[in-house]
């Protein structure tokens, strides 16, 4: 038994995951701090500055960013290569992760979490039928 079993992996594969880990638990965190003032779904409470939403936005930021540079990277080779020879597209997508990033999971994360909450039998709805959520 020769064989190295963990040797394709490279220190970037293992910082997304531990990001994306970590974006997760504070998501989580963030939903049990707001339970009290739960006004239904959307990323309004990703937006108001605590630390706990300044860190979530960074790991999230970062992993976005990761999730960009894969794609992007096969994308504008193929099809824009212009922009690879000098490397000038990593600005931008440094700022995509840095403004849509957090957004973008939080968005994601709450449309998971309505379409599993409206599919639970067990979670009764009490309010009318006029509410947003």
């Amino acid at each position: 038994m020769n064989s190295i079993i963990f040797g394709h992996i490279t220190v970037g594969m293992a910082i997304s995951f531990v990001l994306s880990i970590a974006g997760l638990f504070l998501f989580r965190a963030i939903l049990v701090k707001e339970n009290e003032d739960n006004k239904g779904y959307g990323v309004g409470r990703f937006m108001k500055p605590t630390a706990l939403n300044v860190a979530f936005h960074l790991v999230t930021s970062f992993l976005f960013l990761f999730l960009l540079h894969e794609v992007s990277e096969v994308v504008i080779k193929r099809f824009i290569p212009e922009l690879d020879s000098n490397n000038t597209f990593h600005n931008t997508l440094s700022a995509f992760s840095g403004v849509f990033g957090g957004y973008a999971f939080a968005w994601i994360f709450e449309k998971g979490r309505k379409r599993l909450n409206t599919k639970d039998e067990n979670i009764k709805h009490i309010h009318d039928e006029n509410c947003k959520h």
